[in-house]
């Protein structure tokens, strides 16, 4: 039980903290979706919680891994609700180093909010980090000829925060806090997703930021479907990607607010002509210094 626990709690969580709860009758980890009736959520903040959830199934299936036991996930279907998932312990076998690695990852693994080494990350290694995550999720990294229609949205996304009342608080989903910034005609190692959730007239053209994130991987998260099952299945390639990217010394953080505004949710699928809908934004790199 406190193998299993420290693994579920240790997963990325959202802004309300850790919005599920773990049960483990016989041999069963069971998340549930923890519904408050007194503080209903918004349809975004549903969204980020069963990803929030599916991150957690992800980490339970290491830590059934490293006692030795195969397990298997079931995401739970929308009339389960608010069961998310189910991991099942079925046979006696022992860990690989694979596991053991990713088990040891799961306390290594934090939100990297600063700027990424100018050191970029190589293809083959992307390739095979990418392999990693589970599920039917499609992982899309963005090519370099896509990053200026990818800024393009992302500063049409930010205009939407002073219009949309639910994005208000998008800063908490970028990882800046709007105190830390601090504008400087001269600063050369701005975070770019600290300029974008700027607001006023210092949101940087779209061809600025498309040259900063240069510096960044990018990777998209997107699913046949906006189904509850499907957001779940999203937390745990998400979870598992993100693992596989610090056993390779690799920071990341993700992003979610911007693919929660319909129309910008529509032209990313047309710009980045994907298979289905984006459930998140994960940025990846070597931590500067």
């Amino acid at each position: 039980m406190e193998v299993l626990a420290r693994a579920a709690v240790s997963a990325p969580s959202t802004r309300r903290g850790r919005p599920w709860s773990l049960a483990l009758p016989e041999r069963r980890a069971e998340v549930m979706e923890h519904v408050d009736p007194a503080r209903p959520s918004s349809p975004s903040d549903r969204r980020d919680q069963l990803i929030s959830c599916g991150a957690v199934l992800a980490n339970l299936v290491l830590g059934v891994r490293v006692l030795g036991w195969d397990a298997r996930v079931s995401v739970a279907t929308e009339a389960e609700a608010p069961l998310a998932g189910v991991v099942a312990v079925t046979r006696r076998s022992p860990p690989s180093a694979h596991d053991l690695h990713g088990y040891s990852a799961i306390s290594r693994r934090t939100s990297h909010d600063a700027e990424f080494s100018r050191v970029p990350v190589a293809p083959d290694l992307m390739a095979r980090i990418v392999r990693r995550a589970s599920g039917d999720v499609l992982c899309r990294v963005v090519h370099p000829g896509e990053l200026r229609p990818l800024a393009n949205l992302l500063e049409a996304a930010a205009e939407s925060v002073r219009n949309e009342p639910e994005l208000k608080v998008w800063t908490d989903a970028w990882h800046i806090r709007r105190a830390d910034v601090r504008y400087s005609p001269s600063a050369e190692a701005w975070s770019p997703w600290a300029e974008v959730v700027r607001s006023g007239p210092l949101i940087p053209a779209g061809v600025k930021l498309a040259d900063r994130l240069k510096k960044e991987t990018l990777v998209v998260f997107c699913a046949a479907t906006e189904g509850r099952p499907e957001v779940v299945s999203t937390g745990v390639a998400m979870e598992s990607l993100w693992l596989a990217a610090v056993e390779s010394g690799l920071a990341a953080s993700t992003l979610t607010r911007p693919l929660r505004v319909p129309r910008i949710r529509s032209r990313l699928i047309a710009e980045l002509a994907l298979p289905g809908a984006p459930g998140l934004i994960m940025r990846l790199g070597y931590p500067a210094g």
